[in-house]
């Protein structure tokens, strides 16, 4: 399994121009990796960006869904490196050591009739609407369980995850010498009123917050100091809990910004397992054994690809093993926590 993470890391599947060919040698190498262990397998293409979809039964109840692609990193942290205790590189944790696990236990499992599928995105980290959004919703490749190996650090359970809502606000004034602004329309000043009214509905926390949030992540607008700004353009970020619907965001921003063209970037919905579910109840008691310990549940501020299931009320199990530094320099993973994941999976799978 080190071996095989190693060459994944050094494959910069990064979303940046040129590097459309390490993802087609990446899918090359998984493939030539799983083909004798599986049924069937099939790599699909939407809108440029591919995935892999495979399984060792049709319309299997298990389905284990991860990504290939990372985010951008140094060169050197495409140099996969060890010490006594841990891998390092980019994408060890966030997402590649889950495609690991996944061809070792395929391997492991080769005579195993079991009911298992998979999932390897490859944009995840850039909203996965063409990989987990097109394959769930439109290929309708589902199960009657998803493990999601992309949280839940060091072996806790996810097992809620905030909705994700990105809008862009758009504005527009009129241009006059900065001189005399009353002759003109600032579109910025207009901005800053909605947004300081938008905020009594989404106030700024200093602490961790299980209520929704809002982050201005972008402001623009003018071309200079002494001109009125006619233009004025802003991304938000909103994340909100289960039991909260987005329409009430929309609703609230359409109130506060009433002559804006308002857009929907992106959007996912909450989501929360079912702890009662046979399958999410198998898992932790295996993951229990295998760690001689209780495991801790917890709740996420993020999103991953497991809210394109939000609809389908399909349980999910959200787990990593011990790990650090994802999306920044010198990312690790634990390499007993590693082994231990493999068990999991490979124990839950056979029982």
């Amino acid at each position: 399994m080190k071996e095989t993470l190693k060459t994944l890391v050094e494959f910069k599947t990064t979303h940046q121009e040129g590097n459309k060919e390490e993802f087609n040698k990446a899918f090359d190498f998984i493939i030539s990796q799983i083909k004798d262990f599986v049924k069937g397998f099939k790599l699909i293409e939407k809108n440029g960006y591919k995935s892999l979809i495979l399984w060792k039964k049709e319309k299997p109840e298990i389905i284990y869904m991860c990504h290939l692609d990372v985010v951008p990193a140094r060169n050197e942290d495409f140099i996969f490196r060890e010490t006594k205790d841990k891998y390092f590189g980019r994408g060890v944790l966030d997402d590649k050591f889950s495609i690991a696990v996944l061809i070792e236990t395929l391997k492991e499992l080769k005579d195993k009739n079991i009911s298992f599928g998979g999932i390897i995105t490859s944009d995840e980290e850039i909203g996965g609407f063409n990989g987990a959004n097109y394959i769930i919703n439109k290929l309708k490749f589902l199960g009657k369980v998803f493990i999601v190996p992309d949280g839940g650090l060091n072996f806790s359970l996810e097992t809620e995850a905030k909705g994700v809502l990105h809008l862009k606000i758009v504005l527009k004034g009129k241009k006059a010498h900065g001189s005399m602004p009353w002759q003109g329309k600032n579109a910025l000043d207009e901005f800053l009123r909605g947004y300081n009214k938008l905020r009594k509905f989404f106030p700024e926390y200093k602490k961790p917050t299980w209520k929704p949030t809002l982050n201005l992540g972008k402001l623009s607008g003018g071309e200079v100091a002494n001109q009125v700004c006619d233009y004025a353009e802003a991304l938000l970020d909103f994340r909100y809990p289960f039991g909260y619907k987005r329409e009430k965001i929309l609703s609230i921003a359409e109130r506060t910004f009433p002559k804006a063209k308002i857009q929907i970037i992106a959007g996912g919905d909450p989501i929360k397992t079912n702890l009662k579910n046979e399958y999410v109840k198998k898992w932790i008691l295996i993951t229990e054994k295998i760690l001689k310990r209780k495991i801790k549940l917890t709740k996420s501020y993020g999103a991953t690809d497991a809210r394109f299931l939000a609809k389908y009320n399909i349980p999910f199990i959200i787990m990593q093993p011990k790990g650090g530094n994802y999306h920044s320099d010198n990312e690790w993973i634990d390499k007993k926590s590693l082994i231990q994941f493999k068990e999991i999976l490979k124990a839950f799978l056979e029982k």
